[in-house]
């Protein structure tokens, strides 16, 4: 009986543990070169997992995507969260006066606010609860997941400023550029 109950939590602890590693995929370890929209390459580090990534100089600076494609530096703003800056990212030996004024500015291997990692969890949880009741009537999730986003102003928040960290973290580029759009033609 107790040989049994041994092997039972070894198997159980096993399980866990291979669950868990499966389960965050963590990113390629190798530096990518990556082609900005004008045509420019730049060589990056891919960092996080399937859930949560981000790219970084090879000198350590966190890089984000802005609203044209192209690999920002990433800088935080008044309340704490990751955005891109307006400097596009460039290799170091590239890197022009200006550009490296800015970097002075910020600190290397910033990383996404507590508000912006919880906001990113509570999507992939929606995520999977749906797959996994579309798994538990045996049906495929085919297709892409349509979700309903409702924006609200507050008073002590800019809505502009939550419209862009939603965008960025929930919608492709093209979604969040209509989404923009729409919002700045409906409160004009």
């Amino acid at each position: 009986m107790k040989k049994r109950t041994i092997k039972s939590f070894i198997l159980l602890a096993f399980l866990l543990i291979s669950t868990t590693i499966l389960y965050a995929v963590p990113a390629y370890p190798n530096p990518v070169v990556v082609t900005q929209p004008d045509g420019k390459t730049l060589t990056v580090m891919i960092k996080g997992d399937e859930r949560i990534n981000w790219n970084e100089s090879m000198d350590g600076f966190t890089l984000l995507y802005d609203q044209a494609g192209y690999l920002t530096y990433a800088q935080l703003d008044e309340n704490g969260n990751l955005q891109p800056s307006n400097f596009i990212a460039t290799d170091i030996e590239e890197r022009d006066i200006v550009i490296t004024s800015f970097l002075n500015t910020i600190e290397k291997k910033l990383f996404y606010s507590e508000a912006q990692t919880q906001f990113m969890h509570q999507v992939w949880q929606i995520e999977d609860e749906i797959a996994e009741q579309h798994a538990l009537r045996g049906a495929a999730v085919i297709g892409e997941y349509k979700s309903l986003c409702a924006l609200v102003q507050f008073p002590e928040k800019l809505f502009i400023n939550a419209v862009r960290a939603a965008g960025a973290l929930l919608f492709d580029r093209e979604t969040e550029q209509k989404l923009k759009k729409n919002i700045t033609q409906n409160s004009q």
